[in-house]
């Protein structure tokens, strides 16, 4: 994530999870709460031409938005996501600590 210029990160899980601690600048997409529709909808709004990382809290519920992603979006060229725990606070405080942040 450190090394990976103009990241678009999405997170998945549920807005409750998204509000206690999330990635700064993280798209949210809460698909738990979504009907298929509108979680298609909000796939199309993640930014194209860009890397994408997506995640949720524990790594269950987010390969399933990963192939939807890719199904979905073939102009994105760089999708993957987190398998496991987000590292939170030390992503935050790393990015906090770059110059112009």
């Amino acid at each position: 994530m450190k090394n990976t210029p103009n990241l678009v990160i999405v997170d998945v899980a549920a807005v409750r999870w998204y509000n206690e601690e999330h990635f700064e600048h993280a798209i949210t997409i809460p698909i738990e709460e979504l009907d298929s529709g509108e979680e298609d909808a909000r796939y199309m709004e993640i930014p194209s031409g860009q890397p994408v990382l997506l995640h949720c809290r524990r790594g269950m519920i987010v390969p399933g938005a990963y192939r939807r992603v890719l199904e979905l979006r073939p102009d994105i060229s760089e999708i993957s996501y987190i398998d496991g725990t987000p590292l939170f606070a030390e992503y935050n405080e790393w990015l906090a600590a770059q110059p112009g942040k």
